[in-house]
């Protein structure tokens, strides 16, 4: 009879994990979006150049910058739903790329790593 108690103890420590993470992530999720957002809010003109973050041209990129915690899934997701968001990042055959998520996940990649483990920035 002791494997009903274990599964309970494991569900409910997955919970618990999950209740510490999910504020945790929430918290990282803001930070990626500000850094993006400052990121990508050099006014246009001049246009950026190939390598550099895309300048604001108007506001639809860096409006739509949001992110996503699925607490259950133990997940966050961030970037935007803006299709030329991609264009921008990975580039077309027509355009360089001026990515701006890889590198704002860079920049910030030490300080998520602080907030996921110890719940603080650095």
């Amino acid at each position: 009879m002791s494997e009903p108690q274990i599964d309970y103890e494991l569900e409910a420590a997955i919970e618990a994990v999950k209740a510490i993470l999910s504020p945790r992530l929430d918290a990282a999720g803001l930070l990626l979006v500000a850094q993006a957002k400052e990121n990508i809010n050099e006014p246009c003109p001049p246009h950026s150049d190939p390598g550099q973050f895309p300048h604001r041209e108007t506001a639809n990129l860096h409006d739509s910058v949001e992110y996503e915690v699925d607490a259950q899934a133990v997940t966050l997701r961030w970037g935007t739903g803006v299709e030329y968001g991609l264009y921008l990042e990975m580039g077309t055959q027509k355009m360089a790329p001026r990515p701006w998520v890889q590198p704002t996940f860079d920049q910030k990649s030490e300080e998520v790593q602080q907030i996921l483990e110890k719940g603080t920035n650095p």
